[in-house]
């Protein structure tokens, strides 16, 4: 596909809707003969229905670079897991995307792995600053610091109005996983 405009793309919020988005622009860019790659920070699940998804369909690469969901009684030791794999999380991203092989690199939620303090600001600012001018990069996360948004081209925040969770509606396979 190879773009001449790199874009860098944020979506967050509270609201359902942020890796869906990043998803649906992973499937232009392979509509139209692009090649992407999704690094998902935080998750581990293999079995996620975009993971089962993306490692079928050619020109992609999907990588689940997390310790799986992060509680707020996580343990020094659990804390300390998720943050070695987000760096090295972060290693394999800035590999990818300084390849100039993809259209797109998708971060998903790489916002709440900043938040919580398992990457820093600068060290995404620093990938994004060297972003091969063929590559858009799409981050994913509930916050954004004003450094990133100001960065980026286009920043979308989804609002939460209503959820079936508030229902006592656990997590739905095929609309959550």
């Amino acid at each position: 596909m190879n773009n001449s405009q790199k874009l860098i793309i944020i979506y967050i919020g509270t609201g359902k809707g942020k890796t869906t988005a990043a998803f649906g622009l992973a499937a232009r860019c392979l509509g139209h003969g692009g090649k992407v790659c999704i690094c998902q920070f935080i998750k581990s699940n293999l079995k996620t229905g975009e993971m089962l998804f993306f490692n079928k369909m050619d020109n992609t690469e999907i990588y689940a670079l997390g310790a799986g969901f992060v509680y707020d009684v996580s343990t020094e030791a659990e804390l300390r897991e998720h943050r070695t794999m987000a760096q090295d999380g972060l290693d394999l991203m800035r590999g990818k995307i300084m390849s100039g092989l993809y259209d797109i690199v998708i971060a998903d939620e790489i916002l709440d792995a900043l938040e919580m303090g398992f990457v820093k600001t600068e060290d995404i600012i620093d990938i994004l600053d060297n972003v091969p001018q063929s590559t858009s990069i799409v981050l994913t996360g509930r916050k954004a610091p004003l450094e990133l948004i100001d960065k980026a081209d286009t920043v979308t925040e989804m609002v939460e109005v209503k959820h079936h969770f508030q229902k006592g509606i656990k997590a739905v396979k095929g609309i959550e996983f």
